[in-house]
């Protein structure tokens, strides 16, 4: 773990996107916010009232948060 840990410095300049449901019961909003720190330039769609399965809660707003971001990092 510690290992992983380390490494993650190296995905801070890299494009990211973090789609995160904000009831999401098992990775809670400090998890997110944790994510935001580790990627400092990363993008962040927050779905409220969307839980862990957040690609069933709302499909459309993740997909239009996915393309939106790899138009912008094509």
């Amino acid at each position: 773990m510690k290992r992983i840990e380390e490494g993650l410095a190296r995905l801070a300049e890299k494009p990211a996107l973090l789609v995160w449901g904000m009831r999401d019961p098992v990775l809670p909003e400090p998890v997110l916010r944790r994510w935001q720190r580790v990627c400092p330039r990363a993008a962040t769609l927050e779905i409220e009232g969307a839980s862990h399965c957040l690609q069933e809660d709302a499909p459309e707003r993740v997909v239009d948060g996915i393309e939106r971001f790899l138009d912008a990092h094509p």
